[in-house]
């Protein structure tokens, strides 16, 4: 047993002076390590969901120069719209994408999603005072699209007649599916959750478990936190929860042409993985610390304690005028 009062005890304090500003040292050096990668992490959150919101840009103009360019077609500018739904299909578009001509009414004329000749319903509504009386495109929020049953957003423009000066006589729309939004995001990082949700914090898509959370409300810390962000601004968010109750950290932004919200967020594994290593680390340096300290103090302990020995039976001999011989010691 190791006494604090014996010459082993004393080495063995003496060992672990040494290696206690080492040990502090390293707890620094550690600290600025996990600081660091919290800065990362955080960062790497940000440009995450700034590409994100590019992409998402890039695939929702590319649909408005479709549809501005088809508003001015001739054969809907004629009131062909039979013409018009040929030219529709001939398109190479993807197959879960569709058309809608309605009026000022919200009466449809023309929907590529019902077969020809089948009674169009009638869904007014939807930023129509938008198109209609301000002649405005305008980009909807997670709707339900009863006729091709799936959640949808739309893409629409006034269509003028004659073209651009006349008056605004159809609404042209694009639906597209959530799910298609969602493929968007496949690319995600292992270990990461991003969404996109509308104006409203209404989940539109989703890179995790999109079918179980597509058309639910985004979670309410998060909602709180970005409820009054401007379009066009972001900022980063701790101490959130996922819908899965999930703590995690990461950055959102407000789309400035749409008003949506992306967010993109790090599980546990991905932002507690330098804590965890930092603390195994530690512990295992303070571990192997303390172990050398012990044998250490254990092994010169004994060298000084045999060599006081020695020295004591030589002590004694003289004492008794003995000659006597003993052996040498390494002090």
């Amino acid at each position: 047993m190791l006494r604090i009062g014996s010459i082993t005890g004393h080495l063995f304090l003496y060992a672990l002076a040494l290696a206690l500003p080492i040990l502090l040292m390293s707890g620094l050096i550690g600290w600025a390590y996990i600081r660091q990668e919290q800065s990362r992490i955080e960062s790497l959150a940000e440009r995450e969901a700034g590409q994100v919101v590019a992409e998402i840009d890039n695939r929702l103009e590319a649909y408005r120069a479709m549809l501005n360019v088809l508003s001015v077609d001739p054969s809907i500018l004629g009131g062909d719209l039979e013409g018009f739904r040929a030219r529709l299909e001939q398109m190479r578009i993807p197959a879960d994408i569709w058309f809608v001509v309605r009026e000022r009414n919200g009466q449809q004329v023309l929907n590529t999603a019902v077969p020809q000749g089948e009674r169009l319903p009638a869904f007014p509504g939807r930023g129509d005072p938008v198109i209609f009386d301000e002649g405005k495109p305008f980009t909807s929020n997670l709707i339900w699209a009863p006729i091709t049953q799936q959640w949808a957003v739309t893409l629409s423009v006034p269509v003028r007649v004659p073209a651009v000066t006349g008056e605004v006589h159809y609404a042209l729309t694009i639906g597209v599916p959530a799910a298609h939004l969602q493929k968007l995001l496949a690319d995600v990082p292992e270990g990461w959750v991003t969404a996109i949700n509308d104006r409203g914090g209404t989940i539109l898509a989703r890179s995790l478990r999109h079918e179980d959370w597509v058309g639910q409300p985004m979670a309410r810390r998060g909602w709180e936190i970005t409820k009054d962000v401007p379009p066009g601004h972001g900022g980063l968010w701790r101490d959130v929860y996922t819908l899965e109750g999930t703590k995690v950290i990461g950055a959102y932004h407000r789309m400035a042409s749409t008003g949506w919200l992306i967010g993109i967020s790090a599980l546990p594994e991905v932002y507690q993985a330098p804590r965890q290593n930092i603390l195994v680390f530690g512990s295992l340096l303070a571990f192997v610390s303390l172990l050398l300290a012990t044998i250490l103090a254990f092994v010169m302990g004994q060298r000084i304690t045999k060599a006081i020995q020695v020295l004591q039976v030589k002590a004694a001999a003289m004492r008794d005028m003995e000659e006597i011989d003993f052996p040498r010691t390494s002090l």
